[in-house]
């Protein structure tokens, strides 16, 4: 008896067979009945055979053998029922992933994955090559904008550990308190033969010349010069010229054992100072012993002279002993500080205004170079 090659049923022969037409037919409606199209019950049914018009349950089995899976956009409102399933929006044409709770997360931005998703790791990474890169043989962290350009990096202070295991010492570089506004610093383009003094340029530039100040000693190896040009100086703080009264002037005066002394009303002795024009004289003291008590009194007076006309002018500070017979020094409190410039020199005076013998020690002026 013939049979089909697929569901094997087997059928009568026509003709020739009498009295089990029943049975053959009867177990052939049973293979038919029960079919499936699995192998040998049934011809598989191909793709063309196949219209699928409403969801296709897998009853928890899972999709195997698959080439491709090829999403048509669809809009967000149409997966509202569904849990746990990925879809393309077609609002914007990214994958989402929606969860179990119904939130859909957006897996793609364009031609990448989502960046938002990589725990704090945002951006715009448009290109595809940005990218941070660890290296174990260097243990260097690379920031790439492409694969052969290093990214800007944006922080807050940045602490710097010398590359050894268990350090918790660092260096740290931070910016000012309230900058007022960005700039830029540029390191050399190259280390110097020698030790230097780095300065900061007013573009920004870190260079080995120009203009330093020092916290500390400088110090110039032997048989080398520091050149001043120009106007230029060696400035300082304040400083102190120590005039011994044997360079003092006498006018009225008189020397006793090499000492300067006033011994009679309206005697004077002068003090030049020889500071380099330039020079701010900030203060003097003159110390002097008043020989009597009472009224005698060494006044002092300082002075600039006129180098072309010799004329004498008061400067205004003025002092004057104590008349109580004790070796002193005597200070103007209130002193108003004078330059020394190239037409004029500088000087104070010293007199008695009593009949006494008063002496002169020495002159301490204080300066500096503004």
């Amino acid at each position: 008896m013939p049979t089909t090659p697929n569901m094997l049923l087997v059928i009568p022969t026509e003709g020739a067979s009498s009295d089990v037409w029943d049975t053959l037919l009867n177990a052939a409606c049973y293979l038919v009945d029960s079919h499936d199209h699995t192998s040998g019950n049934g011809v598989p049914v191909p793709t063309a055979g196949l219209d699928i018009d409403d969801d296709l349950p897998f009853a928890g089995n899972a999709i195997t053998g698959l080439l491709a899976l090829d999403l048509q956009p669809t809009t967000t409102g149409s997966v509202s029922t569904y849990t746990t399933a990925l879809f393309v929006a077609s609002d914007d044409d990214e994958l989402y992933w929606r969860t179990a709770a119904g939130v859909n997360v957006q897996l793609t931005a364009g031609t990448s994955l989502n960046a938002t998703l990589l725990g704090g790791f945002t951006g715009d990474y448009g290109s595809g090559d940005e990218e941070a890169h660890f290296a174990t043989s260097t243990a260097i962290y690379n920031f790439l904008r492409d694969t052969t350009h290093r990214a800007n990096v944006d922080m807050a202070d940045l602490r710097l550990f010398e590359g050894t295991a268990g350090i918790t010492n660092a260096v740290k570089l931070k910016s000012p308190t309230a900058l007022a506004a960005s700039y830029t610093l540029t390191m050399p383009a190259a280390l110097p033969a020698g030790p230097r003094v780095l300065v900061l340029e007013a573009d920004g530039d870190v260079a080995t010349a120009g203009a330093a100040t020092l916290d500390g000693d400088l110090t110039i190896s032997a048989n080398n010069d520091v050149t001043v040009s120009g106007t230029g100086r060696f400035k300082h703080g304040a400083m102190q010229l120590m005039i011994p009264g044997q360079a003092f002037v006498t006018q009225t005066g008189d020397f006793v054992t090499g000492t300067p002394r006033l011994d009679v009303d309206t005697e004077i002795f002068f003090i030049p100072v020889t500071l380099p024009v330039g020079a701010r004289v900030t203060g003097w003291s003159l110390r002097v012993t008043d020989n009597v008590t009472g009224t005698t009194v060494v006044e002092a007076e300082d002075y600039r002279i006129d180098a072309a006309a010799g004329v004498l002018t008061g400067v205004g500070n003025s002092a004057a002993s104590a008349g109580d017979g004790t070796i002193q020094t005597i200070t103007d409190g209130s002193f108003t500080p004078y330059t020394i410039i190239a037409t004029e020199a500088y000087g104070v005076s010293a007199t008695i205004d009593a009949s006494n013998a008063c002496s002169l020690h020495w002159l301490m002026v204080t300066y500096d170079f503004p």
